[in-house]
């Protein structure tokens, strides 16, 4: 692997982070990992738009220990993948390519690094709460009625 050393003293700019709220995330990645304590567990990579146009990258981990259960249970209903959950049985190709709702909080930076986003919780699509930033699908807009545009409407 090559690099250039110099770039670790470059003053380049902060990676972007995002608001505290609820986004939609498209996972862009997963990968299937060993956690440093054995357990299995699928590193899930996603974007977010930050309303600006910037896409900001979060990485989440689904861990498989009965107390992190629950997060995975959170990912598979924003998913779309209950029969993945209710059979045992998620594999990283489930995870790709999905759209989920998530609630989305700051951590502050520690030993040096800086401040990054976190997932706090998914959200099923049903929750009822709004999402900041969400770029609407084909499947959720509504045509506005069209409406014949007279002489008279025109101010000039």
């Amino acid at each position: 692997m090559d690099f250039n050393p110099q770039d670790a003293n470059s003053t380049g700019a902060a990676p972007t982070t995002l608001p505290e709220g609820v986004y939609a995330l498209k996972v862009s990645d997963a990968e299937e990992q060993t956690s440093a304590k054995g357990n299995k567990m699928i590193v899930v990579f996603m974007e977010a738009s930050d309303g600006a146009g910037r896409a900001v990258k979060l990485r989440d981990y689904l861990v498989s220990t009965p107390k992190a259960v629950f997060k995975i249970e959170q990912f598979c209903k924003a998913a779309g993948l209950n029969h993945q959950f209710q059979s045992g049985r998620i594999l990283p190709d489930d995870c790709k390519g999905r759209t989920v709702r998530a609630r989305v909080i700051l951590e502050a930076g520690r030993d040096g690094y800086p401040d990054r986003n976190a997932v706090d919780e998914y959200l099923a699509h049903d929750a009822g709460i709004e999402t900041r930033f969400e770029e609407p699908s084909a499947s959720n807009q509504q045509e506005a009625p069209v409406r014949q545009v007279e002489d008279d409407d025109i101010p000039f």
